[in-house]
């Protein structure tokens, strides 16, 4: 793979290399810029921050604070706006370390500090992480289902 890799690398500073493939990893590793085909059709491309920004509607949060566990998981999650509330693990001092993950198009980062001071949680992190390239790509694909299914209605 590694080897793979570097041919690529040096066979792109002189010439414009297409290499398909369904490994996401790869694609990461390897690309400047993307296209992503399905059904045979091209859906989207551009780099990997563009095609993130228009598949923004995914919002990946890292939020460490000091409390009890389940307490702060039961709020984050009465919030309304958080699909997914992941516990990462504890620290010394009893910070707890969630990443938090909503496809809400309200923004998640002001109403999760809102309820860490209205709790009045010491916070020691509080951080959006940008779409993986693997969500990205599945929220291409569900826009372009859904695209789909409208036009066929």
């Amino acid at each position: 793979i590694i080897g793979i890799r570097d041919l690529i690398r040096r066979l792109a500073q002189e010439k414009t290399i297409i290499f398909s493939t369904h490994i996401l990893q790869e694609v990461g590793a390897l690309a400047d810029r993307i296209v992503i085909v399905n059904d045979g059709r091209v859906i989207s491309d551009g780099t990997r921050e563009e095609l993130a920004e228009r598949a923004s509607r995914i919002q990946n949060v890292h939020l460490s604070v000091k409390g009890d566990a389940e307490t702060i998981e039961s709020a984050l999650r009465s919030l309304g706006v958080c699909d997914e509330v992941h516990l990462d693990g504890h620290s010394d001092g009893g910070y707890v370390r969630f990443k938090i993950t909503s496809r809400s198009k309200v923004p998640v980062i002001p109403l999760i500090d809102e309820l860490v001071k209205k709790q009045k949680w010491p916070l020691a992190e509080l951080t959006k992480e940008g779409a993986s390239l693997e969500e990205t790509f599945i929220s291409l694909l569900r826009e372009d289902a859904a695209s789909r299914k409208k036009v066929l209605s």
